[in-house]
């Protein structure tokens, strides 16, 4: 459906991230926890600061994009 869901550890809904233009394929958690890191079959990556407010999105990739990761800090 184009979005993330984010639930915290009891199961229950935190945020629903949304912008992307094709089914969300993977996100992850920055290892400091500071950032959300969205991947798409829009061809593009979102990144996102804990207050879900959107910091960059990554286009121009040439394929659908299905995991992504962050380096360690």
């Amino acid at each position: 459906d184009k979005t993330a869901i984010i639930w915290d550890n009891n199961g229950n809904f935190i945020h629903q991230l949304t912008g992307h233009a094709d089914k969300v394929t993977q996100a992850k958690f920055s290892p400091d926890n500071k950032f959300i890191a969205t991947c798409s079959d829009d061809l593009t990556i979102r990144l996102l600061d804990m207050d879900v407010k959107q910091l960059q999105i990554y286009p121009g990739h040439l394929a659908s994009i299905v995991k992504i990761s962050f380096s360690p800090f």
